[in-house]
């Protein structure tokens, strides 16, 4: 799949809301357990006029703010993984996270541990449907234990910020620079003419993006998002079960799935392919049964 352009910038900008939101996060949390000290240093007398706060605040520090910092981890966490700015920076937050993890971690499998323990250790006659309750609860708090144990150690983003401008412009690259020839050698078959007009400096298939409407503008029934035009290079050449014949991916659409040529003839059949994580009945299917048909359809930039 070719990549998208990097918007390094709006990430960039994400990034600094999600930092803003941890640091305030952890400081509420520090204002909560300064307040929570406050009123255990005060006279027994008054200490329990202040009793529902200090349960209240209590709640806050163990599980309301931890639980509001553990979400803007998950998406920080992302953010940090990817970007290739500011180390110094990226250290602290990381090690917020991992504080924050392990300490609402840690709490997690202390409250499984204490679960388990206390069925065993009640004199109370317990039902076994009350047994099962407990274990299936007791088993969801600990696997989140785990999870928050081992979320700061684990990596959200499969590349980085760098990895994807190298790969932006290698994808540019092949792009402007069409390896006809090396497809032909591979395939033993010449290209269709109209294909090697999509890479063409005034091609509209070249820099934009369409809406296809094959039976029309005015019947949105059937419609195909044309995201990218795929370079021409022997990375793009796939095959099919049961079809003898090569088949070239020119094309990105929405949900990942791919244009094919079925090549052979001048003017070849054009195929629709989703990859197999998605849900589409049909994971190959011919949509036209021209290439040039397809290049008539009616469409809209989008």
């Amino acid at each position: 799949m070719p990549p998208y352009a990097p918007d390094s910038e709006t990430s960039h900008a994400d990034g600094r809301k999600q930092k803003r939101g941890c640091v305030m996060t952890f400081l509420v949390w520090l204002a909560l357990m300064g307040a929570f000290f406050g009123i255990g240093k005060l006279p027994p007398v008054e200490r329990e006029k202040w009793e529902w706060v200090s349960i209240i605040l209590s709640i806050g520090l163990i599980f309301g703010v931890p639980a509001i910092g553990i979400i803007q981890a998950l998406a920080l966490k992302s953010y940090l993984d990817w970007s290739s700015a500011g180390r110094g920076g990226k250290f602290f937050y990381r090690v917020l996270i991992f504080l924050g993890c392990w300490c609402f971690g840690l709490i997690a499998l202390g409250v499984a541990l204490i679960s388990i323990i206390s069925i065993f250790e009640t004199e109370k006659t317990i039902l076994w449907w009350q047994v099962v309750g407990v274990l299936v609860l007791t088993f969801l708090i600990g696997w989140v234990g785990v999870f928050l144990l081992w979320y700061p150690f684990s990596r959200n983003r499969e590349k980085t910020e760098i990895q994807e401008s190298e790969d932006w412009a290698l994808y540019q690259q092949r792009l402007i620079h069409p390896e006809f020839a090396a497809l032909e050698q591979q395939t033993s078959l010449l290209l269709p003419a109209a294909y090697r007009a999509l890479f063409e400096p005034e091609s509209p298939w070249l820099t934009k993006c369409w809406t296809l409407y094959p039976r029309g503008l005015a019947d949105d029934e059937e419609i195909y998002e044309w995201l990218q035009l795929m370079p021409a290079h022997p990375s793009s050449l796939r095959s099919y079960l049961g079809k003898p014949e090569p088949f070239l991916c020119f094309g990105e659409g929405e949900e990942e799935c791919e244009f094919w040529l079925q090549l052979g003839p001048e003017d070849p059949s054009v195929w629709l392919h989703f990859p197999e994580a998605t849900l589409s009945t049909h994971q190959t299917t011919q949509i036209s049964e021209r290439f040039s048909e397809f290049l008539a359809w009616p469409r809209e930039e989008s």
